[in-house]
């Protein structure tokens, strides 16, 4: 066997705090941002901020008192909720971090390993995080998916062997009512089978369930308007206030000298960073407007385009990770209401002749091929695929056709005969 020594040139990307910070500025709310602002002045004595004035609010029945106590976002309660635990400082941080990639349903959108690179620590990192997010109220939060979060709410069941046998692999013969099926497969009687199927469906089907309270009140994070023949956008920057570096330290010299050089960086990055996230923001919301020109003209019920997070990170020279960033959990108020910036996202499907569609303009067809179809005799999913293909030109499976109606919360067609 050979030894030598061999020397291999490469580059990669390596994560500092710097640029991790720089991400989650991406990530953060108008709110989260704001708090983020004042923690920052808080911990820097080199960073001076001047709050806005109250005056610039756009709605002047609300007080500044009742913007801010309607803005309290579910994702802050539990920020504040998980500082008020005795955590190890890596808790503290993995937990916060998860809290923020939650998506509006309390699922983790993200796996453990991509979350392990994004936060720059170890899986088993991220499992302890997990563990103690699950405990936060309302509980469950962070599963992935569905049959988690079922499982999670009846962890502690008697009959849990049972219970997570039907969850994981019969949860379609319980939505068919299939008793003596279950009763024969899981060797129990049928009255068995019932009360189990009872203590399922008594479930939460996710943490996060809308409520008034809720929907009471959604800060956006961009305005539209139409100016002449274009849509133009802008930030909402309420209540972010100005930063100013503090000169009076700057003569400072010795082991406190350091330590103010070490301040001035962070301050520095600290503004570097806001104004790189406007720009970012600005450019990725003004490239998704400029391409739903008719869904706006049409004041919202006009066709989508198909709209992909690649084509506008190309049009902007971005990661798309970047653009997926920039548009989680943010919100445009728009001439006829406030919606989530990620609505203007939509896959296409391919036209016979050439071109594409998108699909929610399919979704909004099969809708209403259900609505007008016989009551005797539903369409099922491939007559439906057959219809679009010889009427609308739009090559689509029975399978998409059928993931499309679940998506719709419409029935199957047998169902829909027998409640017909």
């Amino acid at each position: 066997m050979k030894l030598e020594l061999t020397q291999n040139q490469s580059t990669r990307l390596k994560m500092t705090k710097e640029l991790r910070q720089a991400i989650s500025l991406l990530q953060y709310t108008q709110v989260e941002l704001v708090d983020f602002i004042k923690e920052q002045a808080m911990e820097n004595p080199l960073i001076e901020i001047v709050e806005p004035s109250p005056t610039n609010f756009s709605s002047p029945n609300l007080t500044v008192e009742d913007y801010a106590e309607r803005l309290v976002d579910w994702r802050q309660t539990l920020l504040e909720e998980q500082r008020l635990l005795t955590l190890s400082e890596m808790d503290k941080k993995v937990v916060s971090q998860l809290i923020l990639n939650l998506h509006d349903n309390g699922f983790l959108p993200y796996t453990k390993a991509e979350l392990a690179t994004e936060i720059d620590v170890e899986e088993k990192d991220v499992e302890s995080g997990l563990s103690i997010l699950k405990q936060l109220q309302p509980g469950g939060l962070g599963c992935y998916g569905f049959r988690e979060y079922l499982l999670f709410q009846v962890k502690n069941h008697a009959d849990f062997s049972l219970i997570r046998l039907v969850i994981e692999n019969h949860l379609p013969e319980l939505a068919d009512e299939n008793w003596a099926y279950l009763a024969e497969h899981l060797s129990i009687t049928r009255q068995k089978v019932m009360t189990i199927a009872n203590l399922i469906k008594s479930l939460s089907p996710r943490p996060m369930l809308p409520s008034t309270k809720q929907a009471e009140y959604i800060a956006p994070d961009f305005y539209v308007e139409k100016v002449g023949e274009r849509y133009e956008v802008s930030l909402n920057k309420y209540g972010e206030p100005r930063i100013y570096m503090n000169s009076h330290y700057k003569n400072i010299e010795g082991t406190a000298g350091e330590y103010v050089k070490t301040c001035y960086n962070k301050a520095s990055w600290l503004i570097r960073s806001i104004e790189k996230r406007h720009t970012t923001m600005l450019k990725v919301a003004q490239s998704i407007v400029d391409r739903q020109i008719d869904f706006l003209n049409d004041e919202g019920k006009g066709a989508f385009a198909p709209l992909q997070l690649k084509d506008i990170a190309e049009e902007i020279d971005r990661h798309e990770s970047t653009v997926s960033r920039t548009v989680a959990h943010k919100y445009i108020q728009t001439p006829f209401g406030t919606v989530p910036l990620r609505m203007f996202f939509t896959s296409k499907l391919q036209l016979h002749q050439g071109g594409s569609v998108s699909s929610k303009y399919v979704k909004y067809l099969i809708r209403e091929l259900v609505r007008n179809e016989s009551r005797q005799k539903p369409l099922s999913d491939q007559k439906i695929a057959d219809v679009l293909n010889r009427e609308h030109t739009i090559i689509i499976s029975r399978r998409t056709v059928a993931k499309y109606r679940e998506e719709l919360n419409i029935s199957s067609s047998s169902k829909r005969k027998a409640v017909q």
